[in-house]
């Protein structure tokens, strides 16, 4: 190797300076070992994330679900109140208030209201003289929203056994007039044809009695037995309409669960009985110790709705007190019902 002179760096010796930095020694890193790539999740790293997702729809399908029936319960008392207001606007109109039905076989209050809920070309189908065995099959099959709970069924549900006293399949509804607190006045008429109920909706005066009973004949002159005048216990003291039960087993079945068409003539399918032996359901499966297909009942959970003489829409529990009940719904009992 040839020396450089002296007093020469080098740089200016043109030495290359990538071969100097070679020169001087530096300690390098060890090198791990490589190892193959990887792309997804472990078996275990997919376990966890598949049970928090889990966890997080158990949290938070409950809450939806409580939304949802606020929703539909909010509806069901919309309804009422439109049911309600339609009540009233037929008195103002015939200075009575519409009956529960004709007769047995015959139509009842959710066709006379159907005029003052937009539905009048409906209304003008039926035919008021006729039995509902004999009225339009497309009217009876027609289904109102407003007479549908949300929570217990969608809307256009038919029934599918028929009672005699209506004679043909139709559109189910939920809401039945308060006809009083006593089966042993329910539907029936004195020899007068004075109708002996104690609600504030019951059957019509005027029509043809047989033996006390109104039976299924062909109407000659009936009207509204009640008037709002005639609720001396306080219009915002008595019950008028409300939620019917029906048992899940009898849905659309007229004869054993009263679920048969809306515009049937078979009482329970319209009116029911509040009070004593008649309380409210407690749940769609409650027998009510044999009165299911008599009483009242809701599909949301701790309360019946009902639209008060008033036109108001309160909540009862299923616990209030049997004759504070039937104080309720009744138009003039004369006592103060009691706490509820």
């Amino acid at each position: 190797m040839v020396p450089y002179p002296k007093g020469t760096s080098l740089i200016s010796s043109g030495f290359p300076l990538y071969s100097l930095l070679m020169t001087i020694p530096r300690p390098w890193p060890s090198v791990a070992p490589c190892r193959p790539g990887r792309d997804g999740l472990t078996l275990v790293e997919l376990l966890v994330v598949i049970a928090i997702i889990g966890l997080l729809v158990a949290l938070l399908l409950p809450a939806v679900q409580v939304v949802r029936e606020a929703g539909r319960r909010m509806a069901c008392v919309n309804n009422l109140k439109q049911i309600g207001l339609a009540v009233h606007t037929y008195h103002a109109a015939r200075n009575a208030l519409p009956p529960a039905r004709i007769t047995a076989s015959f139509l009842g209050w959710p066709v006379f209201l159907l005029p003052y809920i937009e539905q009048a070309p409906l209304f003008a189908q039926f035919d008021l003289t006729k039995a509902c065995a004999n009225q339009p099959a497309q009217a009876m099959q027609t289904a109102i929203p407003l007479y549908v709970c949300p929570s217990r069924r969608p809307v256009g549900i038919q029934s599918t056994q028929i009672d005699p006293l209506t004679g043909q399949a139709g559109a189910c509804g939920d809401y039945a007039s308060v006809d009083g607190h006593s089966l042993s006045t329910y539907r029936f008429v004195d020899a007068n044809g004075k109708p002996l109920s104690d609600g504030m909706i019951v059957i019509a005066t005027g029509s043809p009695v047989v033996g006390g009973n109104l039976l299924a004949q062909p109407p000659t002159t009936w009207r509204g037995f009640t008037r709002l005048r005639d609720v001396t216990d306080g219009l915002g003291q008595t019950l008028m309409i409300g939620e019917k039960h029906v048992r899940a087993l009898n849905f659309g079945n007229e004869t054993t669960g009263g679920d048969g068409p809306m515009f049937g003539g078979y009482a329970y399918n319209i009116m029911r009985l509040a009070g004593f032996a008649y309380r409210l359901a407690d749940g769609p499966a409650d027998t009510v110790a044999g009165n299911d297909l008599a009483v009242f009942g809701s599909a949301h959970p701790g309360a019946v709705n009902f639209v008060w003489g008033d036109g108001s829409v309160r909540p009862l529990q299923p616990s209030i007190d049997s004759t504070t009940l039937a104080r309720l719904a009744t138009r003039a009992a004369g006592t103060v019902p009691g706490a509820y």
